[in-house]
């Protein structure tokens, strides 16, 4: 066959060589293959058919179109394509597409699919502004993926719209970037993480709006948010997060369980949270360690009830706050059976910021600081027990404070 420019028409059952050179163009193909004759795309890289050696590249002259465009096509597939300088590669309402062999760099997208099925093996996306892989209305089953390289990406890696992915530790490596601002975002979509590592997300490891995600045995490490999510059902169970600047980030109505979960050298929040204001839902830490970070867990925005501590949680030997409340309105839940939570060895125990506070059984021992620090703030002590170098520090002379059948003592109290 004689070289051939890729926008060649193309009927069912054609095989289509395409000779090397730079093409100044935007590919689209909206034909109907066959299962087991799909329209193919060739880039003859070594001249075998076409007489032409050396690299196939797409790059469109509007560098805002996309390089190739399938468009409700079916059995397509391109091989050994070099698609640069665009919007990538589009799918959409298409089936069993193919893409082998090619490179898709320096682009907005590098491949953006919506409501169609795609087969990628031995292909590398890298150096992307928005997002290496963009998926709209597509499960994890909509893909066969054989080998995947994700590089660098500006803004995403993997973003998913109105999908359903189960990553574990078979298939995580195929989805993470190099490097990129947040590895995994999702909106209107359901995650499940399973004994796998997020790691290098500038930004964030996992950004979830508006979904479903569960995770088990799972580290968020060495990212600005390690798991962020806002208005989405969280379960976390036996995950680790570590090294982030803010562990877990969950805020504008997320509903949060997590169990037996640690938190630790993250440079400014184990976990920050603002509850759902819905009456009724619960964020519950059940057996969890919030240790050696700079703050432990931040609350924002809480009233009765919607954080609790349970099974023998631990906040403790946090180099600033144990315990930090901002503009809450609740009474911590007590230390006793059932919760048996504790604050040890943090500099404050419990700080608080314009909120009201009613503190009922709770003991905080051996801060290194003050045990409770407030600014612009009402709290109370009933039957409290204290412990550490100072008591409590009122900074604004507007705090309130009332204290009744507490005790207060310089000694230390044993873990």
């Amino acid at each position: 066959p004689r070289p051939t420019s890729p926008r060649t028409e193309a009927q069912a059952r054609a095989i289509v060589y395409v000779g090397a050179g730079t093409y100044q163009e935007a590919v689209v193909a909206q034909n109907v293959g066959i299962s087991v004759f799909p329209i193919s795309f060739f880039a003859d890289t070594s001249g075998t058919d076409t007489g032409d050696a050396g690299p196939v590249i797409i790059t469109p002259p509007v560098s805002s179109d996309y390089g190739w465009t399938f468009q409700d096509a079916e059995y397509n597939l391109i091989d050994g394509f070099r698609i640069t300088g665009s919007d990538g590669l589009s799918v959409t309402d298409s089936v069993d597409i193919t893409i082998n062999n090619c490179e898709i760099d320096t682009t907005i997208r590098g491949i953006n699919a919506a409501r169609s099925n795609l087969i990628i093996d031995n292909c590398s996306i890298h150096d992307t502004t928005t997002a290496a892989l963009w998926l709209d209305g597509m499960d994890m089953t909509d893909l066969q993926v054989t080998s995947l390289s994700l590089g660098d990406s500006d803004n995403y890696g993997l973003y998913v719209n109105a999908g359903d992915f189960s990553f574990d530790s078979s298939n995580i490596s195929t989805w993470l970037c190099t490097s990129a601002a947040i590895q995994i975002a999702g909106v209107n979509s359901t995650f499940a993480f399973d004994n796998v590592t997020i790691t290098s997300g500038t930004t964030a490891g996992v950004q979830l709006s508006g979904g479903t995600l569960t995770a088990t045995d799972t580290t968020f490490s060495g990212s600005g948010y390690g798991l962020a999510v806002d208005t989405s059902n969280v379960a976390l169970t036996d995950c680790t997060f570590s090294g982030n600047s803010v562990g877990l980030f969950a805020t504008r109505n997320s509903l949060l369980t997590v169990t037996d979960s640690d938190f630790t050298g993250n440079t400014l929040w184990g976990a920050s949270v603002t509850p759902s204001g819905n009456a009724g839902e619960t964020n519950t830490f059940n057996g969890c360690t919030i240790y050696n970070n700079a703050g432990g867990l931040t609350m924002v925005s809480a009233d009765d009830g919607e954080v609790l501590l349970r099974n023998a949680t631990v906040i403790r030997d946090n180099s600033a706050t144990g315990l930090h409340f901002e503009s809450c309105n609740l009474t911590v839940n007590d230390q006793a059976a059932g919760a048996n939570w504790s604050s040890l060895r943090n500099l404050y125990g419990i700080s608080c910021d314009q909120s009201t506070l009613v503190l009922t059984n709770v003991t905080l021992a051996d801060s290194t600081s003050y045990a409770i620090r407030c600014e612009d703030s009402t709290v109370s002590l009933n039957a409290c027990s204290v412990t550490g170098q100072f008591g409590i520090y009122a900074d604004e002379s507007n705090d309130s404070l009332t204290i009744d059948m507490s005790t207060f003592d310089s000694g230390s109290t044993a873990e």
